[in-house]
């Protein structure tokens, strides 16, 4: 297999990471290094910013996506140890009034449905729900006495 090409009529692609081309050319160069061939596509609808750079996707054969999942994982480990912080820890506090987005650096009031940024859909998670006897006692005061 040839792993200096990819053609996107041809092959299966799958979307791996979306930024700007500094960033895809990063992410390109490190999958270059362990032979995985991906490519940088450009002109995604409604993902082209009119004031701000150009938005660009990292695209990979789709039987490669094991590799490449487990190679970005590899990579944001390194990253996280060299910045002494533990997977564990949480680097985007989600219960704050305004949260500030650390992949498009927005400040959003919260999260989608989905739990991504609504300005990069960049995955942040859920707040942690705090629940309370006093909110169930309330909710089952108000079951017990409607009538139907």
């Amino acid at each position: 297999m040839n792993y200096d090409e990819i053609d996107p009529e041809e092959d299966d692609v799958v979307t791996v990471f979306v930024g700007d081309l500094h960033n895809c050319r990063e992410r390109l160069a490190i999958l270059a290094d362990e032979n995985i061939p991906s490519l940088i596509a450009g002109d995604v609808e409604g993902m082209i910013s009119e004031y701000g750079p150009p938005v660009l996707t990292l695209q990979v054969r789709r039987e490669d996506m094991e590799d490449v999942v487990e190679i970005f994982e590899e990579v944001w480990q390194e990253t996280l140890d060299l910045e002494g912080l533990d997977v564990d820890e949480a680097i985007v506090d989600l219960s704050s009034d305004s949260i500030v987005c650390p992949g498009c650096q927005s400040v959003i009031d919260e999260v989608t449905a989905d739990g991504e940024c609504p300005e990069c859909s960049l995955y942040l998670g859920f707040p942690e729900e705090s629940s309370s006897d006093d909110d169930s006692d309330t909710d089952e005061a108000y079951f017990d006495d409607e009538e139907y």
